[in-house]
């Protein structure tokens, strides 16, 4: 058990010790959605996601219409096989 014990204890120390990374180079980020926003191409892009979902959705609006009337077309051939 004590040597368990040292063998953990030098494999934790070792890779406490070595696992910092040193870096000479600066780390930038860059703000996606602001580059987006203010370029020609991002705007472009923009745009024709914006027709495509408005597109999409008027799709789903008229399904859903038509899934509506369905259903009230079979909720009253019910009521007639009922009584």
């Amino acid at each position: 058990m004590k040597l368990f014990r040292y063998i953990l204890i030098f494999l934790l120390y070792f890779n406490t010790n070595y696992s910092w990374a040193y870096s000479d180079q600066n780390i930038g980020f860059a703000d996606i959605d602001l580059v987006i926003q203010t370029t020609n191409i991002g705007n472009s892009t923009l745009k024709k996601i914006e027709t495509l979902n408005n597109s999409n959705v008027d799709k789903l609006k008229e399904f859903e219409k038509e899934l509506k009337n369905n259903e009230n077309q079979i909720n009253q051939k019910k009521k007639f096989n009922i009584f």
